[in-house]
C-alpha cells in the first residue's frame, strides 16, 4: 500500500503556528515516518559484482573534476535553524577591538626600571624571550661611563642607546632594540619637570617617532609643581607637532590618571582632551594601584597601538607590552665565507706543499719568491679546504639563557599576580622570594658564561684582549690617518722605514769612531778611590 504525506495541509499548519517566519518545522515522528516510506538501496546481483572486481573496477573512483570547489555555493538554512522571533533590524553592532598577533606584528614595551645597573641580566631575560622589538626604558640611572653595564646590554643582535641625566644622579632615558631597526636619538634634554629623548625608529618603510618622558615626582630635591608640568609639557607636544607627521609620547608621567577626581589628575586629562591625545593604558602599573606610566597617541593617527597589558615587575613599576600596527623587522641575511680547516688531512696537506715549495728554490728575485709563495700555497689550501660561500639569517638571541631561568621567570610572574590578587604578606613574600632566586639564577649564568669564554682563550692573549674588551665595552681608537686609502699608507709606511734606515746609516758614516777606555786604568781609579 503507496502512504502519501499531505504536506500542504502541514505547511499550513506551520504557517498559522509560526506565520511571521516563513520556516516549516517537522517533529521528530514525521521525520521517522518520512524514512520508512524512502526506496530501499538496491544491491546489484553478486555476478555483477564479481565481473567488476575482476576488472578491477569495483571500486568507485569519482570523475568530477573539482566541480565541487568551481560549483557556485548556496546555502540552504537547517531544518533545526530558527530566529523565535527576533527582529533583527533592532539589533545593535558593537565593534570589536582589533587584536593583532605578536608573531607578526612589532612588539614594544615600556619600563621604569630604576636603575638598571643592577638589574641587566634580569632585563635582558624577559625582553628578549617576550621578543620584543624594541623596549624604551626610564630612569635608567645609566651614565656614558657605564661602560660594561652598555656593553652587557648589547647582546648577540641587540643594541643599547642610553640618553643620561647631565645635572645630577638618576634619571635617563634609553632604548633597547633589535639591530634590523633602525634608531636615531633626534633630540633630548630637560625642563624643569620633566625629562625627555625624542627617537626616530626606523621599522623597514615604516617611520615613527617615539617620545619618551620622564616626570620626576614632587619632592624636596625636585619641588616643581604639576601646573608648571603642564605648561611646560603643553608647549613641548605643541613643539613636538609641528614638526613630527607620526609620533606617539611614552613614560612615567608620575599622575595618577585612574584617581580623575584628583585637581593635578583631572587637568592632565583635560590638558591630553584638548591636545587630542589619547591615553591608551588602563590598570594598575605601580605597585601601589595606580596607574603612572603611560602611551599616548594622536586621534585620527595612521597607526594604532594595541593589545596593551601589563606585566612583570622589574622594580616597583611593571611592565607596559603593546603592538604596534606594523609588521615586524625583516630578519638581516649576510653572506658569509668560510673555510672547513678542520677537515685536512695534514699528512697528505704537508706532502703537496713540500712538493710545491720544491720548485721556488730557483728563483733569484725576492719579487718572484714571494708571489710564488703566495700562489703556491694559496692553491694548495684551496685544493684541501676550499673557500665555501653561504647566506645565512642573523637571528637574535643570548648564549647564556636557559630553561630554568624562563621556568623561574613564569614562577615569578605567577606569584606576582597572586599577590596582586590576594595582597597578604605570605603572598608578597613568596613573591619576593621567587623574584630573588629569579635574579640570582640569571646573574649567576652570566657569570659562568663569562668565566669559561675567557678561559677558552687560554694562551692566546690576543684572542684575551679582544674578550675582555667586549665584555668592558672598550672601544678601539684608530690610530690610522684618515682619507687615505690603503695601497697608499703601506707606501708611506716604506717609504718611511726605508728612509729611516738611511738616515741612521749616514749617521753612523760621518760619526766619530768610538774609542773605549783602557779598563785598567778605569779599575785602578775605582780601587785607589
Amino acid at each position: 500500500m503507496e502512504v502519501q504525506c499531505n504536506t500542504v495541509n502541514q505547511y499550513s499548519v506551520c504557517r498559522n503556528i509560526f506565520p511571521h517566519t516563513g520556516i516549516i518545522r517537522y517533529s521528530a515522528s514525521q521525520l521517522y515516518h518520512y524514512r520508512s516510506i524512502c526506496k530501499p538501496r538496491i544491491r546489484p546481483p553478486q555476478a555483477v559484482i564479481d565481473i567488476l572486481r575482476d576488472y578491477g573496477i569495483y571500486r568507485s573512483r569519482g570523475c568530477r573534476g573539482q566541480g565541487a570547489r568551481n560549483r557556485r555555493t548556496v546555502k540552504w538554512r537547517s531544518l533545526w535553524d530558527h530566529n523565535n522571533g527576533v527582529h533583527r533590524e533592532l539589533l545593535r553592532y558593537f565593534p570589536t577591538e582589533t587584536r593583532y598577533d605578536n608573531n607578526d606584528h612589532c612588539s614594544f614595551g615600556l619600563i621604569n626600571a630604576r636603575s638598571l645597573r643592577n638589574k641587566c641580566e634580569q632585563f635582558l631575560h624577559f625582553v628578549v624571550t617576550e621578543n620584543l622589538d624594541f623596549c624604551i626604558v626610564v630612569e635608567s640611572w645609566i651614565k656614558d661611563s657605564d661602560t660594561i653595564e652598555i656593553a652587557s646590554l648589547k647582546a648577540d643582535g641587540y643594541n643599547f642607546v642610553n640618553v643620561e641625566r647631565k645635572d645630577r644622579i638618576g634619571g635617563g632615558i634609553g632604548i633597547f632594540y633589535k639591530n634590523n631597526i633602525s634608531v636615531e636619538v633626534i633630540d633630548s634634554g630637560e625642563r624643569s619637570s620633566f625629562e625627555f629623548a625624542l627617537f626616530k625608529i626606523r621599522i623597514g618603510t615604516f617611520v615613527n617617532d617615539v617620545a619618551a618622558i620622564y616626570r620626576p615626582p614632587y619632592s624636596a630635591n625636585h619641588p616643581i609643581t604639576i601646573n608648571t608640568f603642564l605648561t611646560e609639557f603643553s608647549d613641548y607636544t605643541s613643539d613636538l607637532f609641528l614638526t613630527s607627521n607620526r609620533c606617539m609620547l611614552l613614560g612615567d608621567f608620575n599622575i595618577r590618571v585612574n584617581r580623575v577626581l584628583e585637581p593635578g589628575s583631572e587637568a592632565f586629562i583635560n590638558l591630553l582632551n584638548a591636545l587630542s591625545l589619547n591615553q591608551l593604558v588602563s590598570g594598575p602599573t605601580h605597585i601601589s594601584g595606580n596607574t603612572l606610566d603611560l602611551i599616548l597617541v594622536r586621534e585620527n593617527s595612521d597607526f594604532s597601538v594595541t593589545n596593551i597589558r601589563t606585566d612583570f615587575s622589574l622594580s616597583d613599576h611593571r611592565f607596559i607590552l603593546a603592538t604596534l600596527s606594523t609588521s615586524r623587522p625583516v630578519l638581516v641575511r649576510k653572506q658569509i665565507q668560510f673555510r672547513k680547516l678542520n677537515s685536512i688531512d695534514r699528512e697528505r696537506f704537508r706532502s703537496d706543499l713540500s712538493y710545491e715549495m720544491d720548485g721556488m728554490m730557483a728563483l733569484d728575485s725576492l719579487d718572484d719568491l714571494v708571489t710564488a709563495y703566495k700562489i703556491r700555497t694559496e692553491r694548495v689550501l684551496n685544493d684541501h679546504a676550499p673557500v665555501i660561500s653561504k647566506v645565512i639569517t642573523v637571528r637574535q638571541s643570548v648564549p647564556w639563557f636557559d630553561n630554568e631561568a624562563s621556568r623561574l621567570k613564569t614562577k615569578t610572574r605567577n606569584a606576582e599576580r597572586r599577590w596582586l590578587k590576594h595582597p597578604t604578606s605570605e603572598n608578597h613574600d613568596s613573591f619576593r622570594s621567587f623574584r630573588n632566586e629569579y635574579k640570582n639564577h640569571v646573574e649567576a649564568l652570566k657569570s659562568t658564561f663569562i668565566r669559561r669564554k675567557i678561559e677558552s682563550c687560554g694562551n692566546d692573549t690576543r684572542q684575551l684582549f679582544a674578550t675582555v674588551a667586549n665584555i668592558t665595552g672598550s672601544t678601539k681608537t684608530n690610530p690610522l690617518p684618515e682619507g687615505v686609502s690603503d695601497d697608499q699608507l703601506a707606501g708611506d709606511f716604506a717609504t718611511y722605514f726605508y728612509n729611516k734606515v738611511d738616515v741612521i746609516r749616514n749617521e753612523l758614516e760621518h760619526h766619530p769612531i768610538f774609542i773605549p777606555r783602557d779598563e785598567r786604568t778605569t779599575f785602578c781609579f775605582i780601587f785607589y778611590h
